[in-house]
């Protein structure tokens, strides 16, 4: 009796040691499935983290699900840190193995692995009221007048350099930094073409202002790795491959269209800000206010 006792003890234990080592293995390999990524935590149509609702949106979204399907990856958003320096210092630790849409050479970077080729670029423009956007036929003219930039843009070092040689005032957000403009404090905006438009949406000041369609810099956007990540070599080599397919360009163009077309028809009717009140809608027809490609 009590061998047989001694026999069913032994088998429980097994089975209770075999039964933890399988959820232990099916973890491990949940983990090795996970993609922990960030990005732009305030910068849209790149990246806007809704703290209230806890989701990510960004206009890399179907870039990330399709890589994430195709390679049966798990993907984790991950903003550990309100502050953005902070969420690239969480990829440089190796808490998170994946950032999208970094600039090269860039001291925020610094100690991340880039993925090339770039895969998208953020095109910086000239904003300015619309009866003045013809004043300013390249960057001569600009320096003979006064200038902002929203210090909420994201540029990269080099581009910070260059707005440096121009007569430019850095604004905090784009309430001010329009007023600024609408009020002539200003005779033009520095700002990131997609960025600008959203912005300029949100404020119901859509009608109201013009683009350069000249490109002043085009800065080219990568994705960044963590060096000390796990899944890094895997990563590094299969993103180059997925990157450098036409179909996947010719989506991720089309994701950053239909981002901020729903930036502009979701911000359709709001009442702009009072210090625009004297400035009258750009004499366009419907169609050439909405987004379109200036490249």
């Amino acid at each position: 009796m009590r061998k047989f006792i001694k026999y069913f003890l032994v088998l429980g234990l097994f089975l209770s040691a075999s039964a933890l080592a399988q959820v232990e293995t099916e973890q491990e390999s949940l983990h090795k499935r996970q993609i922990h990524i960030t990005g732009f935590n305030a910068y849209p149509p790149f990246g806007e983290w809704d703290t209230k609702e806890k989701v990510f949106t960004t206009a890399f979204d179907k870039f990330i699900e399709k890589y994430a399907k195709e390679r049966k990856f798990l993907i984790i958003d991950d903003f550990r840190h309100p502050e953005y320096k902070e969420i690239v210092r969480e990829v440089r630790r190796g808490n998170v193995d994946m950032i999208m849409g970094i600039y090269y050479e860039s001291d925020t970077y610094t100690g991340l692995d880039y993925v090339f080729p770039s895969f998208v670029s953020n095109p910086v423009v000239v904003i300015m009221l619309p009866n003045r956007i013809d004043e300013a036929k390249g960057a001569d003219d600009l320096k003979k007048l006064k200038g902002a930039v929203n210090t909420q843009d994201q540029f990269s070092d080099y581009v910070n350099r260059e707005i440096a040689k121009f007569n430019v005032e850095r604004v905090d957000g784009a309430y001010d930094t329009f007023e600024k403009l609408f009020k002539g404090e200003v005779d033009y905006v520095f700002s990131g073409y997609y960025f600008g438009i959203v912005e300029a949406a949100k404020l119901g000041l859509r009608k109201k202002i013009a683009f350069s369609k000249q490109v002043i810099w085009e800065i080219p956007m990568f994705i960044g790795l963590s060096k000390v990540s796990e899944k890094r070599n895997f990563l590094i080599g299969n993103l180059r491959l997925f990157i450098d397919n036409n179909d996947v360009k010719s989506m991720l163009k089309q994701s950053i269209e239909e981002h901020i077309r729903r930036y502009e028809e979701k911000y359709i009717g709001v009442v702009p800000p009072s210090y625009s009140s004297g400035v009258p809608d750009a004499d366009e027809n419907e169609d050439d206010l909405k987004w379109k490609p200036i490249l």
